[in-house]
């Protein structure tokens, strides 16, 4: 009896563990991606200048969703669905209804990315999984295997506040899931949105490659052995996420194809804000990183060439095309319309690449893949308040920061008779403890602004207002109007002139620091306008060397000038520039030329070091450039 209770035991025991086995084998037919981000990955839709939620997302995006495109809940929580709401728990499989991310946002590129997939891979048993985790405004910082903690704590309270949903450790946070993920199906790549907060820092892509390949060792997959996407912001305006491919090198195992690719958004419209993107924009940069996908792992290289266009001022206009295929590819020999079409305040300045010519529309033929850009030049003081909501409708896109990340200060903000009324009932030791601010304020590098804005105070107090950069530690101010100014109790208009001299930030925030006071403070009609260009000394941007003695030929004169002469190639404007080796724009001028003709221009070198200088003639979408050498 007891000989045979054993065996039982043991079959049943055996029986069981093979069971388990079989019951904890990943599906190689369950496909897993894994996409992180800041706001528009989250989903941050936008109409008009108004941010819109999940609950008044049209109901045809969260209609006939495959079943084979599945979602794992970051977050648990209630998800307004087109009829009713659905539970989801942290760590389940739902079908991917948005929204995908948490349950107050909207449509992400994630959404259309795994619809692309799912309709495009020729074997039905296949399903597509995506796990998202995204942190509006966070720099790539904020996404790191280490230190993360250590970055949100000196962020905005909004920042903050998503970054606790994540136990401050987002790449630790959806490297749970993702491990979890692994349990079910295979982990086949990853999808990001991220590079409009910190688009300055010069290392952007090595920290991307370092999540990247932290996120293969953490998961045990081999290095380089799946691709990562990362999509450009709104109308492709943070150049630095170009340097992926470079940052991320290697072929997939199997293909010829690269890791790293970057998934252009030009043509993918905005809601208003030109910084998040429309419902329709989502869906088609969603489409974009699925059929990227779709090309590198399900099927044969995608026939036909691609034509790529951008404005190299992504404030001055846009590109349509005509036709314009959702595949983005042509084939061989068909023309393509391109028209550029400028924004108020700008007007179209030629074409460059593939490209030539001043006229506002042009034909391409595409035999191989083309690259297109549009050059847009300000006609005058801009017009545009990159200010949103400054009347102060409501409060939208404004936050008045108190509490324990800024002195424990206290206060209220409240949006009346289109003005925002400060109610300080507490201060921190500091100017900024509280302060309100709107960030995303697009600034760009070698333009002059005018801030203007009416405010009063219950009682005669001080205030201070800046323009800075939102990242800490140095929190870089561009805007800082000498300290802090008195405010009485009539209303008085306020105007601050500065240059922007540090480089180009998508992301500035307008900060007016309210502390010191418990004295009531009202703000109305801010308006922040472009009103001139400059030269920023000390300017980077280094040029690659090419001597060109045909066309650019360089001396230098006995009276201490170096001397540029140049036949020009075309008619129009021809600009000349002088650096140093390491970058440094340190002189430029423009010059009206007529093709054929021979122009020399001198630049004055008495204040210039000894050392190896470039000149760089710019004309008509072309550059040359030569060496002079300055003696001691």
């Amino acid at each position: 009896m007891k000989k045979t209770n054993y065996l039982l035991s043991t079959l049943i025991v055996a029986f069981m563990a093979t069971v388990l086995v079989q019951a904890q084998t990943p599906d190689p037919n369950f496909h897993i991606y894994l996409a992180f981000g800041q706001s528009n990955m989250e989903g941050q839709n936008w109409s008009g200048n108004k941010i819109v939620y999940s609950d008044v997302l049209p109901a045809d995006y969260k209609r006939n969703v495959d079943p084979r495109f599945r979602v794992m809940a970051a977050v648990s929580g209630s998800y307004k669905l087109a009829n009713g709401s659905e539970q989801r728990t942290k760590g389940n499989w739902y079908t991917a209804v948005p929204p995908l991310v948490r349950n107050s946002l909207g449509l992400c590129p994630a959404d259309y990315f795994g619809r692309t997939l799912v309709a495009g891979i020729p074997n039905p048993n296949i399903k597509i999984g995506v796990i998202v985790v995204a942190v509006g405004g966070a720099a790539i910082n904020g996404f790191e295997k280490t230190g993360a903690s250590s970055y949100y704590a000196k962020q905005q309270s909004y920042m903050q506040n998503t970054a606790r949903i994540y136990d401050n450790d987002p790449y630790k946070y959806l490297l749970d899931l993702a491990k979890q993920a692994q349990k079910d199906g295979v982990i086949k790549g990853i999808i990001m949105h991220q590079g409009e907060s910190g688009a300055v820092n010069g290392n952007w892509g090595t920290k991307v490659k370092g999540i990247y390949d932290n996120l293969l060792s953490d998961l045990g997959l081999p290095a380089n052995s799946i691709p990562i996407l990362a999509g450009q912001a709104y109308n492709n305006n943070n150049n630095n996420i170009r340097s992926l491919p470079n940052a991320i090198t290697g072929n997939l195992p199997g293909t010829t194809n690269k890791i790293a690719h970057v998934i252009p958004s030009d043509g993918c419209a905005s809601g208003g804000d030109d910084l998040h993107f429309s419902y329709e924009g989502y869906k088609k940069l969603g489409e974009r990183y699925g059929q990227k996908m779709l090309e590198l792992l399900y099927s044969e290289p995608l026939t036909g060439f691609v034509l790529t266009t951008s404005a190299d001022d992504a404030d001055g206009g846009v590109i349509t095309r005509n036709p314009n295929p959702a595949s983005g590819r042509y084939d061989e020999g068909e023309n393509v319309t391109l028209t550029a079409v400028a924004k108020t305040g700008w007007e179209f300045d030629g074409w460059s690449g593939d490209a030539t010519g001043n006229e506002e529309s042009v034909s391409i033929k595409m035999d191989k893949d083309k690259n297109v850009t549009a050059k847009f030049v300000l006609t005058g003081v801009g017009t545009e308040n990159l200010v949103r909501n400054g009347n102060f409708a409501n409060t939208q896109l404004w936050t008045l920061n108190t509490g324990s990340s800024y002195g424990n200060s206290e206060g209220t903000f409240d949006p009346i008779n289109e003005q925002a009324v400060i109610t300080v009932t507490k201060t921190g030791a500091n100017q900024w403890e509280p302060q309100l601010v709107q960030t995303g304020i697009a600034l760009k590098q070698g333009r002059k602004y005018r801030l203007t804005f009416d405010a009063s105070a219950a009682a005669p107090r001080e205030m201070e207002v800046l323009l800075q950069s939102p990242l800490g530690p140095d929190y870089t101010d561009y805007l800082n109007a000498g300290g802090s100014f008195a405010l009485t109790t009539e209303t008085e208009s306020f105007i601050f002139e500065f240059e922007m001299t540090a480089g180009s930030d998508a992301n500035a925030q307008l900060a007016f620091n309210v502390g010191h006071s418990t004295q009531s403070v009202n703000i109305s009609n801010v308006q922040l306008v472009y009103i001139a260009e400059f030269t920023p000394v000390g300017t980077t941007e280094i040029p690659e060397i090419q001597a060109e003695a045909d066309q650019l030929r360089v001396n230098l004169l006995p009276n201490s000038a170096v001397n540029v002469n140049f036949t020009a190639a075309a008619g129009g404007e021809t600009g000349l520039k002088l650096y140093s080796l390491n970058g440094n724009l340190v002189a430029s001028t423009k010059l009206q030329t007529f093709a054929g003709q021979n122009y020399s221009h001198t630049f004055n070198r008495e204040k210039l070091p000894e050392g190896i200088y470039i000149v760089s003639m710019h004309s008509n979408g072309s550059v040359k450039q030569a060496k002079v050498v300055i003696p001691k």
